[in-house]
């Protein structure tokens, strides 16, 4: 059985200086709503978006059964800590701060130790894109108690190790990042598909990365939101066979037993009984046609 995440399955970014899309980021159905300020905002803008992405927050976001998140700068930046240090007057703040670039539990270190001086204690989201990053995943992921996600940057992790950025030349990476968020007991979101228009790629990848056991996948337009969505949902076969293993299992007094022809032992009953604590009986929602979710695809906020 699957861990399926209703948290963490898709995590949207929005660039901090296109305020127009706000409003389409927090309807876009996102487990996570994260606007940015690093990769999405030139140099020459970083000021003037910090002060702008303060309009993303609206303190409702559980209303929506949405996390709304910033992205800051690297830490290694000055606009890294500028962020911080804006963090701690914004008002209302982010659920979730979303880290670049963590090479060390240093990085997240010095986020918990500015943002508690004004009693802020936010989740955590790390972004590992780096080499060294990748190669201290277990001391990140453990680092804090307010972790709650790892997250693939792939395209940076690509290009630091002159690697392809299709899917399976990064499968070393991608599994690593996996095995290690499910040791610190914490969510893991592969990298997004960066050609919105391409709702076959996405498809695709979203169920490589169910498969291998990311929680979620993380997106750059709101229209791919609803097919990330649906591909780490149960399906209702998925919690029909869920309720038959546990149905099972009590009829055999907890002991090993069969499921239309499979064994069922002790960690298969553990893996349903999860899941229907987490999604119960309701099936998950029918997911739009790759062709009704490409004719959507304009430009967030249109």
């Amino acid at each position: 059985m699957m861990k399926f995440s209703p948290d963490n399955r898709s995590m949207l970014f929005t660039p901090a200086t296109s305020a127009e899309k706000f409003a389409s980021a927090h309807r876009s159905g996102a487990d996570v709503a994260v606007v940015d300020l690093e990769d999405a905002v030139a140099e020459a803008y970083k000021d003037s978006a910090r002060k702008e992405c303060r309009r993303f927050f609206t303190g409702r976001g559980a209303e929506r059964g949405q996390a709304e998140a910033l992205r800051i700068n690297p830490l290694t930046t000055v606009h890294g800590l500028l962020d911080l240090l804006a963090l701690c007057e914004f008002d209302p703040k982010p659920d979730v701060i979303v880290v670049p670039k963590v090479e060390a539990p240093r990085d997240i270190e010095i986020v918990e130790s500015i943002l508690s001086s004004v009693s802020y204690a936010p989740d955590l989201a790390a972004i590992l894109e780096t080499p060294k990053g990748l190669e201290r995943a277990s001391d990140i992921a453990q680092s804090s108690p307010r972790m709650r996600a790892l997250v693939f940057g792939s395209a940076d992790y690509s290009f630091a190790i002159g690697a392809s950025r299709d899917w399976a030349s990064l499968y070393a990476a991608r599994a690593r990042i996996v095995n290690t968020a499910y040791c610190a007991g914490i969510d893991c979101v592969d990298a997004p598909v960066f050609d919105y228009h391409d709702v076959e790629t996405l498809a695709h990848e979203s169920v490589l990365d169910r498969n291998m056991g990311f929680s979620g996948k993380a997106a750059i337009h709101p229209s791919q939101v609803p097919l990330i969505n649906e591909r780490f949902s149960p399906d209702p076969e998925t919690i029909e066979l869920a309720r038959q293993i546990v149905a099972a299992s009590e009829a055999n007094s907890g002991n090993a037993t069969s499921v239309g022809g499979m064994m069922i032992g002790r960690p298969f009953v553990s893996a349903a009984m999860a899941l229907l604590r987490r999604y119960g009986s309701e099936p998950a929602e029918p997911m739009d046609t790759p062709e009704a979710i490409r004719a959507d695809a304009q430009p967030t906020g249109k």
